[in-house]
C-alpha cells in the first residue's frame, strides 16, 4: 500500500494535521480490530517505510507491506472488503489543511487459500 500526502515540519505542524504515519497506525489498528475474532483471517504488517531521513519532518510518502492469511476464497474476499473500507477512511481529507491521502494498492503475491470453501 503506497500513501502520499503533504509533508510538514513536525514542530510547526498544527495539532491534528494530517500525518501519514499516524493515519497508517490507525489503519492497522482498525483492521486488526475488525478481524480479531475471525480465526480464519489474519494479517501482519511486515514493513513500514518512508524516504524521510529527518527526525523533525512529517513524511509525504509511506509504503506499508502487509501479509494476509485466509483459509478460503470467501475469507480472501472478506479481508479484501475490510481492507478497502479502512483504506477509504485512511484517505479522508485533513480537517486542518484540507489535503487528502492518495493511496494505491498492489497485490504482489496472490497465493491460494488453504481450502476452496
Amino acid at each position: 500500500i503506497n500513501l502520499e500526502s503533504l509533508s510538514a515540519h513536525a514542530g510547526r505542524a498544527q495539532k491534528g494535521r494530517l500525518n501519514l504515519i499516524h493515519r497508517a497506525s490507525q489503519f492497522i489498528m482498525n483492521l486488526e480490530e475488525k478481524i480479531q475474532n475471525d480465526p480464519k483471517l489474519k494479517f501482519n504488517v511486515t514493513s513500514m517505510q518512508t524516504q524521510n531521513q529527518k527526525f523533525n519532518v512529517i513524511p509525504d510518502q509511506l509504503t506499508l507491506r502487509l501479509d494476509a492469511r485466509f483459509n478460503s476464497f470467501k475469507g480472501r474476499e472478506h479481508f479484501h472488503s475490510l481492507l478497502n473500507e479502512e483504506l477509504l477512511e485512511l484517505q479522508a481529507s485533513c480537517s486542518y489543511s484540507g489535503a487528502a491521502v492518495e493511496c494505491s494498492l498492489m497485490i504482489a503475491d496472490d497465493c491460494p487459500p488453504m481450502s476452496a470453501s
